[in-house]
């Protein structure tokens, strides 16, 4: 089944466009704020190819789908013409979250999209360094250091990675993001704070 038409059936199965207020994902998540939860199919979107199950927390429903979920996500602004991370303040459940839970949401909201990358280089420096272990092959070869090079450089710049999710998150330029997080890692300031050089003026 296509995720175009796994995303129509959940919108139908979560009681249609116009019952959803506001729609968000976190790291494995779709989060839905809903006018009315009366109008929710249940077994209809457990039924669905890719869904892991559904939970309720704080009046919000979620929708387990893994760390592919910003890819439906994508999809279901799509449909829905909202806006990204927007809440909706019209409606009761648009009430102000309390701080652990936004706090929670902004966490998950910055990280969610990078986690494939975070994932996917961590597997392959761990298999790496697994087969080193086991004498298959030597960390001293030129394949070796390539391709821990290529793993290693996700975690290297991560910070680029961060700037670009939370200046989408928050709704700012992401190239002004991307620049203040180039200043920090630039070879000197890097140095200096190996050094200790950098600390709090008095």
């Amino acid at each position: 089944m296509e995720r175009q038409e796994i995303v129509t059936k959940i919108i139908k199965y979560v009681g249609g466009k116009d019952n959803i207020s506001n729609a968000w994902h976190c790291m494995t998540r779709l989060r839905f704020d809903l006018k009315d939860r009366t109008l929710i199919n249940e077994e209809g979107i457990k039924g669905l190819e890719g869904i892991m199950g559904i939970q309720y927390a704080k009046e919000q429903l979620q929708i387990i789908i893994g760390t592919s979920v910003h890819k439906y996500y994508e999809i279901l602004m799509q449909k829905l013409d909202l806006q990204e991370d927007v809440p909706d303040t019209s409606s009761e459940e648009g009430k102000k979250k309390d701080f652990v839970t936004w706090f929670m949401d902004m966490v998950s909201g910055v990280f969610g999209p990078i986690v494939p990358a975070i994932a996917g280089a961590g597997m392959i420096k761990g298999l790496m360094g697994g087969l080193v272990v086991l004498g298959v092959i030597t960390n001293t070869t030129d394949t070796y250091k390539i391709i821990d090079m290529l793993a290693s450089g996700v975690f290297t710049f991560l910070p680029f990675f961060i700037a670009a999710s939370a200046a989408k998150k928050f709704k700012t330029n992401q190239y002004i993001a991307i620049a203040v997080a180039s200043i920090i890692m630039y070879p000197t300031m890097v140095d200096a704070a190996k050094a200790g050089e950098i600390g709090i003026c008095r």
